[in-house]
């Protein structure tokens, strides 16, 4: 799990899901640099439409913030919103797919 300053305040949220876009065939990053932040800030956004049930959408969000915590000091200082597009991540390594994603775009 995300520390808490690590993570993206709701008074943020709005603006911050428009900006730069990279893709891959799991996720889909929003990347959002802004001049008062210090340090990386994430959320992860999970849908009904990839995940109907709550009890999915909470295993897939906690699997992407720890994947996201073990990258937290190579991340570009911005904020980072994380769009998985499946439910099923077998075969893939989160944490290498979304450190080619977002830290080779700083």
């Amino acid at each position: 799990m995300l520390a808490k300053k690590n993570r993206i305040a709701t008074e943020y949220f709005p603006e911050v899901t428009r900006g730069k876009t990279l893709q891959n065939e799991a996720f889909r990053v929003v990347i959002k640099k802004d001049p008062i932040l210090t340090e990386a800030r994430c959320a992860v956004i999970v849908p009904n439409k990839i995940a109907k049930t709550a009890v999915l959408r909470n295993k897939i969000r906690r699997q992407v913030y720890q994947a996201l915590g073990n990258l937290i000091p190579s991340l570009p200082v911005a904020f980072i919103s994380v769009f998985p597009k499946r439910t099923d991540f077998k075969g893939f390594d989160m944490v290498s797919d979304l450190k080619a994603l977002i830290c080779s775009k700083k």
